[in-house]
């Protein structure tokens, strides 16, 4: 058998552009398995952002419920307040005029 150094230079260089492709096959198979860890992490990240995003949706409905109870208890706390103050005055009144009519008749007696 004859052997052409043409034919195996040839073969040779053939060989090594196969083995230098399946390097850079392997390169990018390793580079894809990043890539897909990366984008799993990045949908694992988006979702706790969704969900975070919905909680405080969530807490911001109830802070804005609690702010209209909280206006509506100050409200009436005023209210409360206004009419403790009239029952007061009333109650002392009532006492004054009392005390005012048993004076008036201990004073009549004598």
């Amino acid at each position: 058998m004859t052997t052409n150094p043409e034919l195996l230079s040839h073969h040779g260089t053939i060989s090594l552009k196969i083995d230098l492709l399946h390097e850079d096959v392997s390169e990018m198979k390793s580079v894809l398995k990043e890539l897909t860890i990366a984008i799993n992490r990045l949908a694992v990240v988006e979702e706790r952002q969704a969900q975070t995003s919905s909680a405080l949706e969530r807490v911001f409905g109830q802070l804005e419920n609690i702010t209209t109870r909280l206006g509506l208890l100050e409200l009436q706390a005023v209210t409360s307040k206004q009419t403790s103050n009239w029952v007061s005055m009333t109650v002392w009144g009532a006492a004054t005029a009392f005390v005012t009519v048993v004076l008036a008749k201990i004073w009549l007696l004598k």
